[in-house]
């Protein structure tokens, strides 16, 4: 009964005591301008003392919490201590000094409450704030990721060898690439790959299962083991000069990036360790310039002039003269031979072994001097079937620099005829998708003193060697290959031996790329 007098009371204030305030517009959109509280509520809300939803309705049929009874008489004694005036009514007084007795509990309470639900507000938006920003981390994190462009292959072969002189033998073998590549900016993307090795044979990337028995040597058995086959990074500036998008940079250890029509000259598995760069011009793009810094052999002491390098360059034409017709020339020189392994009868002279016998460790204790490599190829394709079109291919090189030892020269006949190297060849149809068939054939004949062996196609044998390849493949799905390669040799040099050497290899390839 009181707190309804109180009530009462309160309403009669406040009529008394803002019923001398003209009123404004309509405040909210569920009370119209003709309801007979219109006048009352419209002049309390002009003074903020009721407020309505945040949507701009007031829900005057809704029930009224003591809560919401508290924060109306709170804002009502704050605007009657602003203006004292308001309250200068007989009963006003009072009225204000009963209401402060009878709620000042509820008003404690309140502040409390709202403090707290305040500070727990605060504490959302804080928490919102740090979400949202690992939020924004975690969308930084995934669209680098997304970036990443992850690549690879797997390569399981049967390989039989056969030898006049060494007998047969059969393996089996795997090989297995993967690596990713990703943008570190605009125009700067970095690469990765991981291959397979057998024992410290790191340019085959064949690994044989099982290995011989009892195991003797790392180098030889099979030694499983994965290795850093790529890491480089690749720059392609928005303008180079004059030029735009134009120039190609490389740097750390990237694959081949000249073009060639065979593995004379450069085995598929073999990686340039330095820098490269790639210059294309014309209309068409149809002319190339590719230049070559790699770091051969690197000598423990010394400083860099004990080092071995090859530096090289080629100029590329494609689509010249007529479509389908690519030429190139290229020209490569190793500046410093000391302690470089090469070819003596299809194996290697060791740095650090005295071959010739005289005593010394020292440059004659290699097969040739010196290294200095002129290569042209040629290429010609064009479609005499829809799905297999026809390509010409061949690649001469000659070791100008060969300058083949005295003590060699006499003893294994060896001359200019064994600087020279060439391979020919055609391919039948083309890889690219399902049901496809692509049929090869290759002849190759290289001198002894030609390209240094660890560089050459180590399948056919790199030099002193003449011979055929043939291989067939089919894709027998989008990702899948099956197919065969055989090799067919003969040593054009006997060296000691006393018969020709005739060998055979015959791999049978299933090869898969994700």
């Amino acid at each position: 009964m009181k707190k309804a007098t109180i009530l009462v009371s309160l309403v009669m204030a406040a009529v008394i005591c803002l019923s001398r305030v003209s009123v404004a517009a309509n405040a909210y959109a569920d009370v119209p301008t003709n309801h007979w509280a219109y006048s009352a509520l419209q002049s309390l809300s002009d003074k903020g003392i009721v407020q309505g939803y945040p949507e701009g309705t007031f829900k005057g049929d809704k029930p009224l919490t003591r809560y919401e009874f508290c924060v109306a008489i709170a804002r009502a004694l704050d605007y009657l201590d602003k203006n004292p005036k308001q309250g200068d009514v007989p009963d006003v007084k009072a009225l204000i000094g009963s209401l402060k007795d009878e709620f000042e509990a509820d008003l404690k309470e309140y502040d409390a409450r709202l403090s707290d639900v305040e500070a727990r507000v605060d504490k959302l938006e804080a928490a919102q704030k740090e979400q949202k920003a690992a939020s924004d981390e975690q969308g930084k994190l995934l669209a680098k990721l997304s970036s990443l462009k992850f690549s690879g292959d797997f390569r399981f072969r049967v390989q039989e060898d056969r030898s006049d002189l060494g007998g047969e033998r059969t393996r089996e073998r795997i090989r297995f690439r993967w690596g990713f590549s990703v943008p570190v900016e605009p125009d700067l993307t970095f690469t990765m790959r991981f291959n397979t090795q057998r024992g410290i044979e790191s340019v085959s990337g064949n690994q044989t299962l099982g290995g011989s028995y009892p195991p003797t040597d790392v180098s030889t058995d099979a030694a499983a083991s994965i290795y850093l086959d790529q890491a480089y990074l690749k720059y392609t500036p928005a303008r180079f000069g004059g030029l735009s998008k134009k120039a190609t940079i490389y740097a750390g250890i990237f694959p081949i990036i000249l073009d060639k029509n065979s593995q004379i000259l450069w085995d598929d598995d073999l990686m340039f360790q330095g820098t490269g760069e790639q210059l294309v011009f014309g209309k068409k793009n149809q002319f190339g310039l590719n230049l070559v810094q790699n770091i051969a052999w690197e000598q423990s002491g010394g400083g860099v002039k004990n080092d071995t390098f090859m530096l090289g360059g080629q100029a590329t034409a494609h689509d010249f003269l007529a479509k389908g017709l690519n030429g190139y020339v290229g020209y490569y020189h190793i500046t410093n031979m000391k302690g470089l392994a090469l070819t003596v009868n299809n194996g290697n002279v060791i740095p650090g072994i005295d071959v010739n016998g005289d005593g010394a460790l020292d440059k004659n204790d290699a097969l040739m001097n010196g290294v200095t490599l002129w290569n042209i190829g040629a290429s010609y394709k064009w479609a005499l079937m829809k799905r297999y079109p026809l390509k010409l291919r061949g690649d001469w090189v000659r070791n100008v620099k060969a300058d083949v030892i005295p003590l060699y020269a006499t003893r294994y006949n060896i001359g200019a005829k064994d600087r020279d190297a060439y391979q020919v060849g055609f391919d039948f149809g083309e890889l690219k998708a399902k049901g496809d068939w692509q049929l090869t054939y290759d002849y190759k004949k290289a001198g002894v003193n030609s390209v240094p062996a660890d560089w050459a196609d180590s399948d056919f044998l790199p030099t002193n060697v003449i011979g055929h390849k043939v291989s067939l493949f089919h894709r027998l799905s989008k990702n899948t290959d099956i197919g065969y390669t055989g090799f067919f040799r003969r040593m054009l040099n006997l060296f000691d031996a006393v018969q020709p050497s005739d060998s055979q290899t015959h791999f049978l390839d299933v090869v898969t790329r994700f």
